[in-house]
């Protein structure tokens, strides 16, 4: 049955390049039109000599709004870029954490995270074992569990097809029902630690005489495999819409209480259906295993000791207050923390071929050229989307499709493959929604960490290779490398903007 079996293959659609009109977005035609305004108001004061004028403005704003730079406008760009300038001069791109300031005590002892950027704004909630990540500016409660699933790589083609269809079953429910803001995955790669396997090993060597040649033989190997081994944790996080969920915690009694007793009955929920899609552990994180994570990515020097202290008590992590930065300087494309740099990248199109689920082991395991592991997260974010704005969003592009279209006939331009396909991918989609499918805005990000930056580049460059490997973009995100490092230490629902 099994040689019969046909595997199941995807694609995803290329990122669209119809826009309103032809290629252009709202936020093109927005920049267009204010320099054609201006023309049109220099025109009428002062005539030719006042178009004349003004023409080093008007013709900046019209060529600024016409241009896309891989489907983001460039006004986009531009405006991130003017921000990033501002803050730097203002100098709120450097972060000092001083842990005798006065007000951080209170902020500890409420168990707000000191995270650079969202100070106040995020806190940690026990409940019930687990902890819930609290955003008050974005009004979200994100639950983090680390998961393990049987070995998908090596698992047989339907027996990877059962598990992408449990996870899919799990996630499309999703879309019809509110609360659930974001679904992230995440995966993180770092150097391992044989700190467990040295204990164990001494305990049991120790209490044998004759055995001082094997014990230093066994450590001698243990040695040479601590320079080689290296950790990867699976993590999903769920963020909870606070705001869609508001009528629920009321009816708990409102509060943090309330908000406790809803968070706990989700978690509940979402794990017996994570267990039933066919994971095999799903742990929800306690408040100082998400203090150690966050400490172990902004100060990798520090995790072999954390390590080391979690394999003798499975409960220790990183006390309150613990695991802020102490140091944290954001530049244009990369960031600074206390023992490493990083650089996040962004994935702006996935595979436009048909692959095969799990197309994102090549880089999870991904590796320098000399064979060294490399630190990395990788970031992928879903947005449950209801199925009348999904429907309504198929159709607005369906529209913009056939207007872009008739200009190009009206132009005498030739409709390329690449228009053909996305028009053949935008019936898919909409049949796949009549089907009973879901839709899921996702995003993808990629943070590389090194010890210094000649490290980072040899890293990035070869994480590039990985990603086009695997027939992904990767883009760097410029101006705004701290946003998004922070997004993908401990995603809270607010995405990137």
């Amino acid at each position: 049955m099994a040689d019969d079996y046909e595997p199941r293959v995807f694609t995803f659609p290329r990122l669209s390049v119809q826009g309103t009109i032809l290629h252009l977005t709202g936020i093109n035609l927005l920049v267009i039109g204010a320099g054609i305004i201006i023309a049109l108001i220099a025109t009428t004061a002062g005539g030719p000599l006042g178009l004349l004028l003004t023409s080093p403005i008007w013709v900046s704003l019209a060529v600024t709004g016409a241009i896309n730079v891989r489907s983001t406008p460039l006004p986009v760009i531009v405006w991130r870029e003017i921000m990033f300038i501002t803050r730097k001069r203002r100098g709120r791109t450097t972060y000092r954490h001083r842990p005798d300031a006065p007000e951080l005590s209170e902020l500890r002892r409420e168990s707000v995270l000191l995270l650079p950027g969202r100070l106040r704004n995020v806190r940690l909630l026990d409940t019930d074992g687990f902890a819930i990540v609290h955003d008050t500016a974005q009004q979200t409660a994100t639950l983090i569990a680390t998961v393990v699933a049987p070995s998908f790589e090596y698992s047989p083609a339907h027996r990877q097809d059962a598990m992408v269809e449990g996870v899919a079953s799990v996630m499309r429910g999703w879309t019809l029902r509110p609360g659930i803001k974001r679904f992230t995955q995440i995966a993180r790669t770092s150097m391992g630690s044989v700190s467990a396997s040295r204990a164990l090993a001494r305990r049991r060597i120790s209490t044998r005489p004759g055995l001082e040649e094997v014990q230093e033989s066994y450590e001698e190997m243990l040695t040479l495999a601590g320079n080689i081994v290296r950790s990867h944790t699976t993590e999903i996080a769920i963020s909870l819409d606070l705001r869609a969920l508001a009528s629920q915690i009321t009816g708990f009694g409102g509060g943090t209480d309330g908000l406790r007793r809803v968070a706990a009955l989700e978690a509940d929920a979402i794990h017996a259906a994570l267990r039933g899609a066919g994971f095999v552990l799903v742990d929800w994180q306690s408040a100082a295993h998400i203090r150690m994570s966050l400490r172990s990515l902004l100060d990798p020097v520090a995790q072999p000791d954390l390590l080391e202290r979690a394999s003798q008590d499975p409960d220790a992590g990183v006390a309150a207050g613990g695991e802020a930065a102490m140091f944290f300087e954001e530049h244009r494309d990369f960031v600074r923390t206390d023992s490493a740099v990083h650089r996040v990248f962004w994935i702006g199109q996935l595979p436009s071929h048909t692959v095969r689920p799990g197309l994102f082991s090549s880089i999870i395991f991904g590796e320098m050229p000399d064979g060294r592991p490399v630190r990395h997260v990788i970031s992928i974010t879903s947005a449950p989307v209801p199925l009348g704005r999904a429907m309504k969003r198929i159709n607005q592009k369906k529209k913009s499709w056939v207007a872009s279209e008739r200009m190009r006939q009206k132009r005498s331009q030739i409709t390329s493959e690449a228009d053909k396909h996305e028009w053949e991918l935008l019936i898919e989609q909409e049949q796949s929604l009549m089907h009973g499918q879901g839709e899921f805005e996702m995003s993808a990000y990629v943070a590389v960490s090194a010890a210094d930056l000649d490290e980072l580049d040899q890293a990035s460059s070869a994480f590039r290779t990985h990603i086009s490997n695997a027939g992904m973009e990767a883009h760097v995100l410029n101006a705004q490398q701290g946003e998004a490092l922070m997004m993908c230490a401990i995603p809270t629902g607010e995405g990137l903007a």
